[in-house]
Order: structure tokens, then sequence, then C-alpha cells
């Protein structure tokens, strides 16, 4: 069985409680985003754990961990290290950020993938998001745990990843082997209407994407 940690603990500073909620739980399309997340996820696997900041973060038919500390020498990475020990110790873990809308489309392409480790983008500005580029989760299997833990512990130990840690991990991960980060088969793109909630436009822009 897949392992889904659906990660939701970030304090979304960014968001500035828009709505006057966070932005795990905002209303998108009728539905709470984090629930959502949880029904897609829930549909391919009974092991779904929600890595959220208190009680209000629990969903019901998924787990509900809220990590003991959040180290601040760990700088974004803490969003990663914060639930290291819920890592799947014999099967595969999926890792998603929960202030990401996924279609349904989306969640089946990272529920498929096989690659013993992969990340799931888009390396390209979207109609939504004009001005960057996403990391939406990844994915891998036990045999790239030490992988895994090295590079974070390089990217926190050398502070470089003080924001975007999924890409600051994606890229450390990718370059010793690969020249262009794009060209190799340690990505799965994802291009479609899936986002990530960073900001109130986000919202917007996606509700709008929604309607038309």
């Amino acid at each position: 069985m897949i392992k889904v940690l659906i990660l939701a603990a970030g304090d979304g500073s960014r968001w500035g409680n828009y709505r006057d909620t966070v932005k795990h739980l905002a209303m998108v399309a009728n539905e709470v985003l984090l629930h959502r997340t949880c029904r897609q996820f829930l549909a391919h696997t009974d092991d779904v754990t929600v890595v959220g900041r208190d009680d209000s973060y629990a969903v019901s038919g998924a787990q509900l961990y809220v990590p003991p500390r959040n180290d601040p020498a760990w700088l974004d990475c803490g969003k990663f290290l914060s639930s290291r020990e819920l890592w799947a110790t014999a099967e595969r873990t999926v890792l998603v950020f929960g202030d990401v809308y996924f279609t349904d489309e989306a969640v089946t392409t990272v529920m498929s993938a096989t690659r013993n480790w992969v990340f799931f983008l888009r390396p390209w500005p979207s109609r939504l998001v004009e001005a960057r580029k996403e990391v939406f989760g990844l994915a891998f299997d036990t045999s790239a745990h030490a992988l895994l833990d090295e590079r974070l512990a390089g990217l926190v130990s050398g502070r470089v990843a003080p924001v975007q840690a999924g890409w600051k991990l994606y890229v450390d991960m990718v370059r010793p082997s690969y020249g262009d980060i794009f060209r190799n088969d340690r990505h799965v793109v994802i291009d479609d209407l899936t986002t990530d909630l960073d900001y109130p436009v986000d919202l917007d822009n996606l509700e709008q994407a929604l309607l038309s």
C-alpha cells in the first residue's frame, strides 16, 4: 500500500488569512481544499495522513499528525523534516503539499508513478500562475530514503532553502547526474489546473478558470 502524507503544517504567511481562513482550509468549488485532497487520495489508498498544525486539520478517513517541533534551523526544509518519522518503512511514500489544488487526473498520475524517486511539477508558468514554476510533490520508495536524508541535511547545513524547499531539493537531487535539470526521467510534468495556492490571487484565478 502507498502511504500518502499531505504536508499542511506551514504558517502560510503569503496567504495573509485571506477570506478569514488558512489556505489549506479555504473553500474551492464548494469544498474545503484539504478535504478535497484527502478524498482524492483516499480513492487510491487507505493510508493518508494530514501533517497539520492543530485539530482543525482533522479530516474524516485520514489520520492527523501534528509535528512536535519545527526546528527554525531547518528553514523551509521543515515541511519535509518535521514528519520524517512517518515515511513508509516497507512501502512507497508520496508527499504532496496541502495548499495545492489537484485535478483528479493529477492525483492518478502521482499515484501511478513507479520510479524509486520522482518529483511532480510544472517546469514553466501556467495561465493561472504566470510568474512561477511549481513543484506539487514527490514519491519514493525505501531505497531513496538515504539519498533524501543526505540531500535534505545538505540543504539545512548550507542554509540554502529559506523558501521553495521543494525546488531546492529537486534541483539538488538531479543536478549531479543531469546537466539540464528538466532533461531527465526524475520528474513527471503536471500541466493542467493543478496549482499551488500561495497567494490570494492564486485562488481568485483558479475560481475563474473553474467557471470558464
